[in-house]
């Protein structure tokens, strides 16, 4: 899944899976939620996704995410939306694979 914020959207959908899923190691959290509810959130926020995506661009897809500086992206204009995309979607396939 990818994060709307990163991609400068919108702010974060659902903070409360952050700490099952991104920060903390595989395992260590003692509650996860429900099969439902992720199902719920993930087609939720691929149609917001997609929604964004179709509106973009092609200048847009070149401007910087929301993890990179100003400064940072001046001297490394690769880090745009479109490497995140495309990084993203090559990590689920890696997982796809496997």
């Amino acid at each position: 899944m990818i994060n709307a914020a990163l991609l400068n959207f919108e702010g974060q959908a659902y903070p409360h899976l952050e700490e099952a899923f991104l920060t903390k190691p595989d395992r260590s959290v003692t509650e996860i939620p429900s099969t439902k509810e992720l199902r719920a959130a993930w087609e939720t926020v691929n149609s917001k996704l997609a929604t964004h995506i179709d509106h973009l661009s092609t200048d847009q897809w070149f401007e910087k995410h929301s993890a990179v500086s100003e400064e940072d992206f001046v001297k490394e204009p690769h880090r745009n939306r479109l490497n995140v995309l495309i990084g993203r979607t090559n990590h689920m396939q890696y997982h796809m694979v496997r």
